[in-house]
Order: C-alpha cells, then sequence, then structure tokens
C-alpha cells in the first residue's frame, strides 16, 4: 500500500504531507534493510578503533565504545545509534523530538541518562517472539519500534533463549536468530503469569538451562503450526 501511495503520488509537489509519509516510511525501512545486512554478515557488532569508522558503517550517533572481550583486554565495538529511538534519529529530533519509552531491558538509571522516557500511560510491558526467520525478526522489530516510539508502550523481545539477544534498541548492536520458531509455550507462559513476563524474565537471571520463555505476540505462524 505505501509504494502504491508513492508512485501516485509520484508527480505531486515533493512538500505533499501523503508524499513525506511515504518517503519517511521508506527511508526508515531502507535504514532497517541495511542495519539487517551489516548484522546477518558479520553476526556480531562491528568492531572500531574510532567513531568515524561508526559513523561510516551505521550513521551519524553511532561512536565507538571499547568494552571487556572477555580475554583480559578491551575491543572496541560501534553502538547503536537507535538506542533512543529510530525515528528520532532518522528523521531528526526537530522532526520527532519524543525519545522511545524506556523497557525492562535498559538500564534502571536509563531515563536519567536521557536514553529513553518512562511510559507516559504506565502501560504494562509487551514482550515480542523474536522467532528464527527474517519476516518474523523484522516484522517484531518493526512492532517494537512503533510501540515504543508512537504509542508509548515498553516493549521487548523473547528469543527463547537467556543468551540470545534481539532488542532492537541494544545499544551495542546485537543479534541473534530465536533459539525457537513456534514457542507456543512463552504465550502460554504469559498467560499463567497474569500477563507479567517482567517477572518471568527477572527470574530467569540469565540461567540457559533452566530458562523460561514468556510473550505477548508471535509475529508469524505458517500454514500447517
Amino acid at each position: 500500500a505505501k509504494q502504491v501511495l508513492c508512485r501516485t503520488n509520484s508527480k505531486q509537489n515533493m512538500r505533499s504531507p501523503k508524499r513525506a509519509t511515504c518517503r519517511s516510511f521508506n527511508g526508515v525501512r531502507r535504514s532497517l534493510l541495511l542495519i539487517s545486512s551489516l548484522y546477518l554478515y558479520t553476526h556480531a557488532s562491528i568492531e572500531c578503533n574510532n567513531d568515524d569508522i561508526c559513523i561510516e558503517k551505521y550513521r551519524e550517533g553511532s561512536r565507538c565504545l571499547h568494552v571487556d572481550n572477555g580475554f583480559n583486554g578491551m575491543t572496541g565495538v560501534c553502538t547503536n545509534p537507535y538506542e533512543s529511538g529510530c525515528l528520532r534519529n532518522y528523521l531528526g529530533s526537530d522532526t520527532f523530538p519524543t525519545l522511545r519509552t524506556c523497557n525492562s531491558d535498559d538500564p534502571p538509571d536509563a531515563a536519567l541518562q536521557g536514553i529513553c522516557t518512562e511510559s507516559p500511560s504506565k502501560y504494562d510491558e509487551i514482550r515480542i517472539l523474536s522467532q528464527g526467520w527474517e519476516s518474523s525478526m523484522f516484522s517484531s522489530w518493526l512492532m517494537q519500534i512503533a510501540l515504543s516510539e508512537l504509542m508509548g508502550v515498553p516493549t521487548t523481545m523473547e528469543t527463547s533463549s537467556a543468551e540470545k539477544k534481539f532488542n532492537f534498541y541494544d545499544p551495542t548492536n546485537a543479534f541473534d536468530y530465536g533459539a525457537e520458531d513456534y514457542d507456543y509455550d512463552a504465550l502460554r507462559n504469559a498467560l499463567s503469569n497474569k500477563g507479567d513476563c517482567r517477572a518471568v524474565a527477572a527470574d530467569n537471571n540469565g540461567n540457559e538451562d533452566d530458562y523460561v520463555s514468556c510473550a505477548h505476540v508471535m509475529p508469524e505462524v505458517w500454514r500447517g503450526q
């Protein structure tokens, strides 16, 4: 539908609101595809030794952060330019001044640090299954962006594993395929815990062996499943 809108408005003034909306949507979509192509190629954060590399590989807002590499040394990795919001970074703070909504994966003082803002509506956090294939994964990212940045709803990702991460706002660009394709137990666990997946995630405490998944949304279900 958005592509049709682009074509039908191609002869209109470039300042047309509809045209601008279409261009913004396509621009964000292209950015997601670019980021995902980098992730799929490396399956890890991009190493760096200065901010210029990060800006070239991602965009303005990414910087080179030196972190412990686990081998008694430090490694430079590019940070996520969209940590505080995709729309704010892509469209600019003048056009989209609002920071994204904080979630339970953020540091406790994330709002004080200016990374995000508390939910204005105090809405309960929503947790989305990323699953294990690209169309579902990118759909879950789009849901997270829309909920966190347009609706003020705290939103996290469920990968069915303590060791795998797929948060769009992860500060160091963690990108893992989900451990399970159709994790129906995650939906059942959300129901049995009265919809509060935050408590389940906290109880896991990074334990892979006894990990309990929890989610409210499964973005895709293919025929026969």
